[in-house]
């Protein structure tokens, strides 16, 4: 019975954390492709300009897209990610922005999309995408938008359904009856 115990136990032990790029710990870059943490930033750059926004969310630095060609990605290197969602902020020079967001898979296939706005404050904008390759966002006006914690997780956790869980405990009643069948 303990064995049983501890099967089922560990079926439901597992735990997600989601990791958290905040631009902090890189040199600052002038909008060159940049590899950060397994993803390469393009068309995009990350430090801290007062004449696009004073502050960074957290720390010292944030992310920003290229305002030249108003797009900014950031693809991850090995594979896909689970994105949970950013802090956002307007470009001080600009008015409140609409700034629409994809998921794209590896081959540049739109997975996902959102259109938010960005404002004068920072505001965290939760995506919950999951087999994600690359995030590329573009704003109208056309203006730096400022992202900040970037919150992301690496592989998708599987959470059994519960006709499987049925079964599953179904099977091992039948189990525990054909054992005191037999000793009886």
């Amino acid at each position: 019975m303990k064995k049983v115990s501890c099967l089922l136990a560990c079926m439901f032990v597992g735990s997600v954390n989601a990791t958290v790029l905040t631009f902090d710990d890189v040199a600052p870059t002038d909008f060159v492709d940049t590899t950060y943490h397994g993803f390469t930033l393009a068309d995009g750059s990350i430090g801290s300009w007062n004449f696009i926004n004073s502050t960074a969310y957290s720390g010292s630095q944030y992310m920003v897209n290229h305002n030249g060609d108003n797009l900014g990605q950031l693809t991850y290197n090995s594979g896909t990610f689970d994105f949970d969602g950013a802090y956002f902020h307007q470009d001080n020079r600009a008015p409140n922005a609409t700034v629409n967001v994809f998921g794209l898979d590896d081959l540049d296939n739109v997975l996902y999309s959102k259109t938010i706005t960005a404002t004068a404050d920072w505001v965290y904008h939760s995506f919950d995408w999951s087999g994600v390759t690359t995030f590329k966002w573009t704003a109208s006006p056309q203006s730096n938008i400022s992202i900040d914690d970037f919150t992301f997780n690496i592989g998708s956790v599987s959470v059994p359904e519960p006709a499987s869980l049925a079964l599953l405990g179904l099977g091992l009643a039948g189990l525990g009856f054909t054992r005191r069948a037999s000793k009886a």
